[in-house]
């Protein structure tokens, strides 16, 4: 009689959520791999999940780094907005690499599964997305005026909650100290959310400064190396 009794679990073990993480990122990981250019570099888990750096080879062992996009990955069952805690985590975490690496040329990227909400209550009188609101300013839209009180928006929905509990409390004190100068700030979405879905991906945002490119020898992951291994 025993035997025909469900075995009862005492907590919830189902792990589907995380392996389709893990999944996730390494589909996006290919797909950056054979994306890369001549001389750039993929190194994971190093700023984010993954890194693309491009670089130039200026002889056989001198390699100047240049741009260094950082991508965070995430997958989720719900619509993103920019009051998610993950997406306040990912702009502040890209703050405190800003800060830590004065000199270098950064971008950020967020890649998601999810797709584009509205915020509620919404800071905007007309209710847009504020990832789309993100996106107009990235593109210099909005006239002079609008464009203050979007941005005030933006940086309303970013810092004006509590700090998300993935985001250590020194990252998110500093990331707020800083809100004033989101200015500096730009977010990729709009029609690039949209193409970016039918490819499977869909990016929250990029941000960069404008420093010169450092230099440093050695490589970790050359496409030129890689192709042998397709």
């Amino acid at each position: 009689m025993a035997d025909r009794v469900p075995f009862q679990t005492t907590r919830d073990r189902d792990a589907w959520a995380s392996i389709l993480g893990f999944l996730y990122q390494v589909e996006v990981t290919v797909v950056r791999l054979l994306d890369l250019g001549e001389n750039d570099l993929l190194e994971l888990e190093r700023g984010e999940d993954i890194d693309v750096i491009a670089g130039v080879f200026d002889s056989d062992v001198q390699w100047t780094e240049g741009l260094r996009v950082l991508e965070q990955i995430k997958t989720r069952s719900r619509d993103l907005t920019l009051r998610t805690p993950s997406a306040r985590t990912a702009v502040a975490n890209f703050h405190a690499h800003r800060t830590s690496n004065p000199g270098r040329r950064l971008r950020f990227r967020f890649t998601t599964n999810a797709g584009v909400s509205v915020e509620r209550p919404s800071p905007f009188p007309d209710e847009a997305p504020g990832i789309e609101i993100w996106e107009a300013l990235r593109r210099g839209g909005f006239g002079e005026g609008l464009r203050a009180e979007r941005l005030a928006g933006v940086r309303q929905l970013l810092t004006s909650e509590s700090r998300p509990e993935d985001c250590p409390p020194d990252v998110w004190a500093s990331f707020q100290l800083a809100s004033g100068s989101l200015r500096q700030v730009h977010c990729r979405s709009g029609a690039s959310m949209r193409q970016a879905r039918r490819r499977g991906f869909a990016h929250l945002g990029s941000a960069r400064d404008q420093a010169s490119p450092t230099s440093r020898p050695g490589a970790h992951h050359r496409r030129q190396r890689c192709r042998s291994r397709r």
